[in-house]
């Protein structure tokens, strides 16, 4: 039985520590267009209530010049607030920093209270990416599950995104890797999420392959493909995996000590 990865593992060294960008809003010239676009229906509601308002004050007096503008001044004011609060929740995500240590990791992310966990405090990684073109920025979604079952969610749209999950999934494993050594000399089960892993073999769900039945495991198109001995092929979500390239680098190379 071997392991295949798209991520190309040849080790998982120490890792120094990083800071890494999230780029979960516009930036740049785009940053500027985005705003534009978030002011213009405001202020062309407004614009259409003033003109409303003085061509009905001038025509019917002031009575209907206010009930006839008052809908659409309403409309503006509406979208007016609306227009400001994604325009600070754009400023403040953009300044979204979290930094990946040996030990654990630190989520700066205004206005919420910077975030602090340990390696230990965190039970897997959830990957969920997206690129739209190739070479182009990859967006989508990190899910860290903690061991109390709490989840702390990470959006981006960035070329930073790809080396965040990999980045994060390294050093989650680093961290763990001790535990899980005592844990499978010991004979206890290693919890991956959807695949759990013993001395005996991998159960998936509610079936369990010895590990003779189990040929091949490979990482494509989002999948995990477990190939077993009859040539079945068994498809698993990537993001059903607690840090998948974590398990592949487990099959690999620790459950041949």
């Amino acid at each position: 039985m071997r392991g295949e990865s798209i991520f190309a593992l040849s080790s998982f060294p120490d890792l120094p520590p990083r800071r890494i960008f999230l780029a979960a809003a516009p930036r740049g010239g785009r940053r500027v267009v985005y705003f534009l676009i978030l002011l213009s229906a405001p202020l062309g509601v407004a614009g259409y209530a003033t003109d409303l308002t003085v061509y009905a004050y001038t025509h019917y007096g002031p009575v209907a010049a206010w009930y006839r503008s008052r809908p659409f001044w309403l409309a503006a004011a509406v979208l007016g607030v609306l227009a400001l609060w994604l325009c600070l929740r754009a400023g403040w995500r953009s300044r979204t920093v979290l930094t990946v240590t040996a030990g654990g990791l630190t989520l700066v992310r205004p206005p919420a209270t910077p975030l602090s966990l340990a390696w230990e405090e965190v039970r897997g990684v959830e990957v969920r990416l997206r690129q739209t073109w190739p070479g182009k920025q990859v967006g989508g979604r990190v899910t860290l599950h903690l061991s109390d079952g709490g989840r702390v969610r990470l959006r981006g749209f960035s070329p930073d995104m790809l080396l965040l999950a990999q980045h994060l999934q390294r050093s989650w494993y680093t961290a763990h890797l001790a535990h899980f050594r005592r844990l499978w000399r010991e004979g206890e089960v290693l919890d991956f999420g959807a695949l759990h892993l013993s001395k005996q073999g991998m159960k998936i769900g509610k079936k369990f392959y010895l590990w003779r039945e189990v040929q091949r495991v490979a990482l494509r198109g989002g999948r995990l493909m477990i190939e077993l001995e009859n040539r079945q092929m068994i498809a698993v979500a990537v993001f059903r995996v607690y840090s998948p390239e974590a398990l592949l680098w487990w099959l690999q190379e620790e459950i041949r000590r």
